[in-house]
């Protein structure tokens, strides 16, 4: 099973009161927005430890705090196949402008610890065609994916995580 969607980047407070009801009975515990409710639907509808789920969606959700529930538990239960950050202009669409996107692909399977997340950055080239291009030529970075868990608020980076405090402790 394939599961495939670019999803409506909607945040929860913009939708109807019946569909932010049914989000918060059924998906209570993912914060923020319908694209990442639409992540963890999609991971629901995929078969269990064959299914995947590939994924056009705001990138923002791999580093906001308020995202860090919803990235520990993806990051221990799914196998993160491949994420591309694509930035901003990652698709020649009026409608996506402004928009700072990844691809990401999941398997609905546990990730043993070793699990290498491969991931590659085309956020640097500015066009469309010039993300595409890159896509096919940047090299690919492989982190454990268990090391993840290790960054500050389980940010999910291209590189191995290390347990550090943050300096918003401090400041």
């Amino acid at each position: 099973h394939l599961v495939i969607t670019n999803v409506p980047y909607k945040k929860l407070n913009e939708l109807c009161d019946e569909l932010r009801d049914f989000c918060g009975r059924n998906y209570a515990d993912v914060k923020g927005d319908l694209a990442n409710i639409f992540l963890s639907r999609c991971l629901d509808l995929s078969m269990a430890n064959c299914g995947a789920v590939q994924i056009v969606m705001p990138q923002n959700w791999l580093f906001l705090t308020s995202y860090k529930q919803q990235r520990e538990h993806l990051l221990k239960s799914a196998s993160w196949n491949l994420l591309a950050r694509l930035g901003e202009k990652g698709f020649e669409s009026a409608q996506a402008a402004g928009a700072f996107t990844i691809i990401l692909t999941l398997t609905n399977r546990q990730p043993s610890s070793e699990f290498k997340l491969v991931g590659v950055d085309v956020s640097a080239p500015k066009t469309a065609p010039e993300k595409a291009r890159a896509l096919l030529d940047f090299e690919l970075i492989q982190v454990t994916q268990s090391s993840q868990l290790k960054n500050p608020d389980a940010r999910v980076a291209f590189a191995e995580g290390k347990k550090e405090v943050l300096l918003a402790k401090y400041a």
